[in-house]
């Protein structure tokens, strides 16, 4: 049997080739036993064990306010609205093999608000300030952010605080949040931002531009449509015949 137990915890996993992992109803603890594992793709638990249950592959405890344990080999993971803690060995902190990039999609809620984020194998520091931030979305937690999200959580979640939204005054920053939001498709994001008031007619057609560009490639064009919608309300195209224009190239 590839999982060593000794008085009904696991204590060692051996099978690193192996996708998926069974744990049975007299498990009381998991340890660190599946970190590591970089095969391991889903964690199944019996319906039957009290400690312990599985949503989507990933380990919680019983009552899924409590994420123990996400498998290495996960791809994407949208954690549970009534999670209130992480564990700190919840995740993988493993450094991938030369050559290979390992990478998370990590879905979550942040005060009723959803984000998504991808995160790079080997993540376990930059990984952290997330997790943080998710279960203290203040301005101290977003500033220990790793400057790969603050741009993209500062769009999401201006409103949480002036601080945020200042961060986001800054020219370079609110344009590479935008075209976060644009790559990542997240019209409800960007529906969100476009009530900063931080778009203006000086930024706005360089954002409409690259979803455009965008689009071409996403067959999405909702981003596209939400920015031309709010140029044509905030009164910011020049001349009827701009409107024209950007129309036809939808």
């Amino acid at each position: 049997m590839p999982i060593i137990v000794e008085n009904h915890v696991i204590v060692r996993y051996e099978k690193s080739e192996e996708t998926e992992v069974f744990i049975p109803e007299d498990i009381i603890d998991i340890g660190t036993a599946f970190r590591e594992k970089e095969n391991l793709e889903n964690i199944h638990v019996s319906e039957k064990n009290p400690y312990y249950t599985s949503v989507d592959g990933v380990v919680y405890d019983k009552q899924v306010k409590r994420l123990i344990c996400c498998p290495a080999g996960k791809y994407e993971v949208t954690i549970p609205e009534s999670v209130e803690i992480i564990e700190e060995n919840a995740f993988s902190d493993s450094e991938p093999e030369p050559g290979i990039m390992y990478t998370l999609r990590l879905n979550f809620t942040v005060k009723k608000r959803k984000l998504s984020v991808t995160m790079f194998w080997g993540w376990g520091e930059l990984g952290s300030s997330v997790l943080e931030f998710i279960k203290y979305p203040d301005i101290i937690h977003f500033i220990g952010l790793s400057t790969l999200y603050q741009p993209y959580v500062a769009a999401v979640c201006w409103d949480f605080d002036e601080r945020i939204r200042d961060f986001l005054k800054d020219e370079e920053m609110l344009s590479f949040a935008v075209h976060e939001i644009i790559r990542e498709q997240d019209a409800a994001g960007l529906k969100h931002l476009l009530k900063s008031g931080l778009i203006t007619k000086e930024n706005i057609d360089s954002m409409i531009e690259y979803a455009i560009k965008t689009a071409q490639w996403t067959k999405n064009t909702e981003c596209q449509v939400l920015l031309m919608d709010y140029k044509y309300q905030q009164g910011f195209f020049e001349d009827s015949e701009e409107i024209i224009q950007k129309k036809f190239e939808l």
